[in-house]
């Protein structure tokens, strides 16, 4: 395993570090004692300087229209629906290969690493969230005897998200590696700290791919049903992609590598041969919105809209952050209305955020007064971002159902016509619903005072959650 000096003196560190704490403020309360007329002033200045700090960086406006209409019905499965996406958001339709899901830690970390050892001429990765732990280090050591083949490893990490641990880092750029973040949070960045990269792509050798919503964290080891005493265990999706659609992944970490280092990403060490052909008959036409929004510009959103209003039969949505804004709430209510059967799986008590559990609850509310049946998963932090619809038209990828995954974060997202895969998350959803509880109109009716305060005051800061 890698090894890490720094470990070591840990211990020592914190030593030093309490001492140097108690010097500084055994200083600061001399020079406030002092000087304690200017020292009011400069806290004065201070409060009013964070004010007007805060407000910049995270107050947001109006989301934009507040209900989303379509010219001329068009309905999942059509080709009319197809080009009607592709139109709107400026993005070609692509056919690819069959799609693999692996459910969990316990299903998808395997494959990660079997992919790893078996890559020949690179990997490029790109995942929200990096910590030190288990996970971390076994990708680590599969990199790390990557680059001992002269693989070429580029792995994208996200200021804020969260960055690997030093000693790894340094283990894997001593092979050769190139690690670079995203925003890295310091002083002088502060301005851009609220923009983060959710996006998640992991590409191998241009050929193969994974997306969806895990990250490199011990939280999603395991099978996502198991408390486990150190974690709160998350229940996860990760999706393969082979071919065309691997190749489309790789633009979403290009795109990221780009902005941080100004470099092209080019040749077919990542994106495979020029002349690639699908090596299965059996394909798919995908749409992959790789999104940063800016100013209007919500392809997430226009995506996720015309997948609800292009229904009739059925949607299936599993989301960990349920806040939609109101053209997707009244898009929902209108298909309900309709008759379209809508189901909705969102975490329960166990989540990372509670405060997001409690606002989501007035959107839940009106629509299951409207038919839609809505369930909270109970075994683990539900972390799936999935929506099936019609049997046949699926989204996956790392966008959340909240104001940041549309007005500030970079997410990617796949569209990917495929009744098999569709039947699979069907089929996948309908066993998590099985460890879930249904919120119906009595569970609602008997959510107290201070349950409705929650969500009342969640309800004010929801634009920034």
């Amino acid at each position: 395993m890698p090894e890490r000096p720094q470990v070591r003196l840990y211990e020592r560190a914190k030593i030093n570090a309490k001492a140097r704490t108690k010097k500084v403020r055994d200083s600061s309360l001399s020079f406030a004692e002092q000087h304690f007329p200017f020292a009011a002033f400069l806290a004065f200045i201070g409060v009013i300087t964070l004010s007007f700090l805060i407000s910049s960086l995270f107050i947001h406006g109006e989301d934009g229209v507040s209900k989303i209409t379509l010219m001329e019905d068009v309905h999942v499965g059509e080709d009319k629906f197809m080009a009607t996406l592709s139109r709107l958001l400026n993005v070609p339709v692509e056919q690819g290969e069959p799609v693999s899901d692996y459910q969990n830690g316990d299903e998808f970390l395997p494959r990660l690493i079997e992919s790893i050892n078996n890559s020949q001429k690179s990997v490029t990765m790109m995942t929200y969230i990096w910590e030190e732990g288990a996970f971390s280090d076994a990708v680590v050591e599969a990199l790390g005897n990557a680059l001992d083949r002269n693989v070429q490893v580029l792995i994208a990490q996200d200021g804020f998200g969260g960055e690997m641990f030093k000693g790894n880092e340094e283990y894997l750029k001593n092979k050769g590696a190139k690690i670079e973040v995203y925003h890295p949070v310091s002083f002088s960045s502060i301005g851009r700290i609220n923009e983060r990269n959710h996006r998640r792509a992991i590409v191998v050798d241009g050929e193969h791919g994974f997306i969806g919503g895990m990250a490199i964290s011990d939280e999603w080891l395991g099978n996502g049903v198991d408390e486990r005493e150190e974690f709160i265990d998350f229940r996860d999706s990760m999706f393969e992609v082979r071919g065309a659609m691997a190749q489309s992944l790789q633009s979403a970490f290009s795109d990221t590598w780009y902005q941080i280092t100004g470099t092209i990403i080019s040749g077919e060490a990542f994106y495979g041969s020029s002349s690639y052909r699908p090596t299965s008959a059996d394909t798919h036409p995908f749409i992959h919105v790789v999104s940063t929004p800016v100013g209007d510009s919500q392809p997430i959103q226009q995506t996720i809209a015309l997948s609800i209003l292009s229904a009739q039969k059925n949607i299936y949505i599993t989301n960990p952050y349920f806040l939609p804004d109101n053209s997707l709430l009244n898009a929902l209510i209108k298909k309900a209305d309709e008759g379209v059967d809508i189901s909705i799986l969102v975490p329960g008590k166990l989540t990372d955020a509670n405060i997001i559990r409690y606002a989501s609850r007035d959107s839940i509310s009106k629509l299951v007064n409207r038919g839609v049946k809505v369930y909270e998963f109970n075994p683990a932090f539900l972390h799936i971002k999935t929506i099936v619809v019609d049997g046949s038209w699926v989204i996956v990828g790392s966008a959340n159902l909240d104001n940041r995954s549309r007005l500030i974060n970079a997410e990617n997202i796949m569209g990917i016509t495929d009744s098999n895969l569709a039947a699979r998350l069907e089929a996948i959803f309908k066993e998590d619903v099985k460890s879930s509880t249904e919120i119906t109109k009595d569970v609602i009716a008997s959510w107290g005072f201070f349950s409705k305060l929650l969500t009342s005051t969640s309800l004010l800061i929801e634009k920034q959650l």
